[in-house]
């Protein structure tokens, strides 16, 4: 297990590759329509 992010599992990405802080707080900043 990564102790070096705080990120739940369940922050998955399609290559189910577990997403940094980073990366979730990017996609919270872009509208949800990006579908």
């Amino acid at each position: 297990m990564n102790r070096d992010s705080n990120v739940p599992v369940m922050w998955l990405k399609d290559d189910k590759q577990t997403v940094s802080m980073q990366d979730v707080l990017a996609d919270f900043d872009k509208p949800a329509e990006d579908e």
